[in-house]
């Protein structure tokens, strides 16, 4: 019901955009603080919600203690141990604050994309509305990572804050990319997209459809569980990866196959929709080839719970790829009507693997 109340709210704001004369800034604003709100005030029935809870009444001020007891990045501990001397044992106040930190982040990472892309691009500026992108990004991701994988959605606010920021400041995106990685151990893997932010790596349109094509062969591969058994055999090599992982050896399956089959072939489906646009700026590139990778570390562990929470650190992207397309897009209508039937389908598998 929550997921549903959040595409309802999302669609609303939509509307508000296009048909009424509100001022952008003060229009997110209001989104933010109200999906923060409806984020602090939860069913208790959505996964994980409950171990929070837990986690965050027996917290004590003690962070390295709470850091070794729990497992959990220091970073999030930190954060966690100075919001309960602040507020106190308010969960909910907890859980608002949270949400709302990972929605600013968020908020401003869009914002710095369209900066940069206002200033070295003649698109027209009437379609910069960052509610556009916001609501995407709850509607695909965002709603786990503020309902549900808490830390992960901080570590990829901060990862994705640190990309937006590197067209002006080195030294922010570095900064902020480390933190990323004391919220959420599984932001490390960003490091893989460098060669392709170094201008290191180059692809063709044509390298990519065919290797888009390639994924739905592969989603067999991933399906019929032929990686799973090799995937344990080399994570039990190492005691820390065995540590990490063990967890999970019980836990083969994500949640439902079927919705995480669904997933997968929207997101196929997006990738061939996106890749139309590859090459029309920089930042665009990264992000596809950052989804792309993402897709195919999807596809091929498909059946592994924790293979997907680690990729979605690249197919997260998504939120920014679709509001930079119908930026660049000329066939608006058309491509409009694509992207929303393709985020109704993603909503649909979103429901089912939570639910």
């Amino acid at each position: 019901m929550d997921l549903l109340l959040i595409a309802f709210i999302s669609s609303l704001f939509l509307l508000l955009s296009k048909y009424v004369k509100i001022n952008d800034r003060t229009l997110t604003g209001l989104y933010i603080i109200l999906v923060s709100l409806l984020a602090a005030n939860r069913s208790i029935l959505i996964p994980d919600t409950l171990a929070y809870i837990n986690f965050y009444d027996n917290l004590s001020f003690d962070i390295f203690y709470e850091v070794e007891k729990s497992y959990m990045e220091f970073g999030f501990v930190a954060l966690s141990v100075l919001v309960k001397m602040i507020i106190g044992s308010n969960y909910k106040l907890y859980f608002f604050i949270i949400v709302l930190v990972n929605m600013l982040m968020i908020n401003k990472s869009i914002c710095n994309v369209f900066d940069y892309i206002r200033k070295n691009s003649k698109y027209n500026p009437k379609y910069f509305r960052q509610i556009y992108p916001l609501s995407i990004y709850m509607v695909t991701y965002g709603f786990a990572y503020n309902y549900i994988t808490l830390r992960a959605g901080l570590g990829f606010s901060m990862a994705i804050l640190a990309f937006s920021y590197l067209p002006q400041s080195r030294i922010k995106a570095v900064l902020f990319y480390l933190s990323s990685i004391m919220f959420h151990n599984s932001a490390l893997v960003l490091i893989l997209i460098l060669p392709f932010i170094t201008n290191k790596a180059k692809l063709s349109k044509k390298f990519i459809s065919t290797w888009l094509i390639m994924l739905l062969p592969a989603l067999f591969v991933g399906y019929q569980n032929y990686l799973i058994n090799t995937f344990f055999y080399i994570t039990s090599k190492s005691s820390f990866l065995a540590l990490r992982f063990h967890p999970y050896l019980n836990q083969d399956v994500i949640v439902d196959q079927k919705g995480a089959i669904l997933r997968a072939i929207i997101m196929i489906f997006f990738g061939f929709l996106l890749s139309k646009k590859f090459n029309t700026n920089k930042i665009y590139n990264v992000l596809f080839i950052s989804y792309l990778l993402g897709l195919t570390g999807f596809v091929l562990f498909i059946n592994i719970s924790i293979i997907g929470r680690v990729v979605e650190m690249f197919t997260s992207s998504l939120f920014l790829l679709i509001a930079l397309n119908r930026i660049f897009s000329k066939k608006r209508i058309m491509d409009a009507m694509l992207i929303s039937i393709g985020l109704v389908y993603f909503l649909i598998s979103n429901y089912r693997l939570i639910t």
